[in-house]
């Protein structure tokens, strides 16, 4: 089994409980922010928790400040997940 087949399923759970709404609600042409009122810096955090991703404070803050000034779309964060321990 590839990762995304074994993560999508638990992710779309995860944001599905985090929003109080169904799985169905998550198709793709739904926006998680403008039809379901999703916060991103807590969607970011429930996933970082389960996945045991830890965010820098920095980009949260990046994304909480899109979120407080009414940003069209939160910025574009990269990061990479590495083995626990691997620097």
């Amino acid at each position: 089994m590839r990762t995304y087949e074994f993560a999508a399923p638990r992710v779309r759970h995860l944001v599905a409980d985090c929003l109080r709404t169904g799985v169905g609600h998550l198709a793709p042409e739904v926006s998680l922010t403008k039809d379901l009122a999703a916060y991103p810096v807590e969607l970011a955090i429930t996933l970082g928790v389960e996945f045991g991703i830890a965010m820098p404070e920095r980009m949260l803050d990046r994304v909480y400040q899109a979120e407080a000034r009414g940003a069209e779309s939160p910025p574009f964060i990269w990061t990479r997940v590495l083995e626990r321990g691997r620097p």
